[in-house]
């Protein structure tokens, strides 16, 4: 059984998806130069890794990491005080006959370079019961902008399944206009899960961007990208009502931009590393009442060399640790309580020359206050608001529907 959720944004929303585990896109592959650049394209204050996991859905929501399954997802966040952060999945499957199925995929998120939009169509060819074949095109207006995958699929949709992908970035691109690739965009991507609900369960993606140079040459300039992104979940089950819940998630990318004239401005390189590691304890009671504590640690460092013009390059450099507590409260008939706390430290430096230079070395924290309705084991919606525990400051709401096709 697959979950459909529908936020519903009340002031400031605070419901959010988990890490996308076995999904359908290669979330590392190149989104074309007009979706994202040598920088990040948004803002990523202290607060903006503690809220986006804040809204994380806890794991007796979440508990099945088969996310391969027809269903769909759409949470929004709250970042900052004029953006929102947006999680939305939605896979539909269609067999045609016997051998052939038609899926519709969407995938709207972000990674540490720019937030987008996807879709995609996918054709899919049976072999076995365990095997099949797909072919996925993603289609915009621009035909030298299409991406094309294809691969195959192993497992029997119910105890595993794998899926390997290769991905023909902007597959045709002698259509592009006054760009052309001197090193061809290929992405591979392996991705999969093994185990049932309420056994022990393991998901992990890994998703690579191979080198590739652009030439721009209506900018006069090359543009080279190099990027890897993994991340792994496990639920292991301890006792029939515990687990131990771990996620870990990481990525290695590397830019350069290189103008035909060796002196111009902006000459730059780029690096990146990226480590977030989560692990929680969850215990469920036969009344249904539920409780996790955790710990998370994050680190990432940052750095956009300019040779040429000292003055914009940056230096970014982030660590932090985040203690935190999820708990449900079954009240009477279809109500529950969700409260949760997350409070941790940051310690953040990002620098760009020497005259903008944003520093914070501190507390970070919120409290959560939800109160859920069942309407039927498939149906429920969730009313939360957040406190900030730094200082006196509201946090964010959310309303959240949730059922199940």
């Amino acid at each position: 059984m697959h979950r459909a959720r529908l936020i519903l944004p009340v002031l400031f929303c605070t419901a959010f998806s988990d890490v996308g585990i076995a999904q359908y896109f290669n979330r590392a592959v190149f989104l074309g130069r007009e979706e994202e650049g040598i920088r990040r394209d948004f803002n990523q204050n202290a607060e903006y890794f503690l809220n986006r996991f804040s809204y994380l859905q806890p794991p007796w929501r979440r508990s099945d990491l088969n996310r391969f399954g027809p269903g769909m997802d759409y949470a929004v966040g709250s970042v900052t005080s004029r953006e929102f952060t947006v999680e939305a999945r939605f896979q539909y499957r269609q067999p045609l006959n016997e051998l052939v199925a038609i899926h519709f995929n969407m995938l709207q998120s972000e990674n540490q370079d720019t937030r987008y939009t996807r879709t995609a169509a996918e054709f899919e060819f049976t072999l076995t019961d365990d095997i099949a074949l797909f072919l996925m095109g993603e289609g915009v207006a621009t035909k030298g902008e299409d991406d094309l995958s294809l691969g195959f699929y192993l497992g029997n949709r119910q105890d595993n399944g794998l899926r390997f992908s290769t991905t023909l970035v902007d597959a045709v691109g002698s259509k592009l206009v006054d760009q052309s690739y001197s090193k061809r965009p290929i992405g591979l991507m392996l991705s999969g899960w093994t185990g049932r609900p309420g056994q022990s369960q393991l998901g992990f993606e890994l998703a690579s961007q191979l080198p590739l140079e652009l030439d721009e040459i209506d900018l006069g300039r090359t543009f080279e990208l190099e990027r890897h992104i993994g991340s792994v979940t496990s639920q292991l089950v301890l006792h029939p009502r515990d687990r131990i819940v771990t996620e870990l998630e990481i990525e290695y990318t590397e830019k350069e931009r290189t103008p035909l004239d060796p002196l111009d401005p902006e000459l730059e390189s780029l690096r990146r590393n990226y480590l977030a590691v989560t692990s929680e304890w969850w215990h469920g009671e036969a009344d249904g009442s539920q409780v996790s504590v955790g710990v998370q640690y994050r680190h990432k460092n940052e750095d956009g060399y300019r040779p040429n013009d000292p003055s914009e390059t940056l230096r970014a450099k982030r660590s932090e640790w985040l203690g935190f507590v999820r708990s449900k409260i079954p009240l009477r008939d279809e109500w529950s309580f969700e409260p949760s706390l997350y409070a941790g430290h940051v310690d953040l430096t990002e620098r760009v020359g020497t005259d903008r230079n944003e520093k914070y070395n501190g507390f970070q924290g919120k409290a959560g206050v939800a109160l859920l309705y069942e309407f039927t084991e498939n149906a429920e919606i969730l009313l939360n608001v957040m406190m900030e525990l730094d200082r006196s400051k509201f946090g964010g709401g959310s309303i959240q529907f949730v059922t199940y096709f």
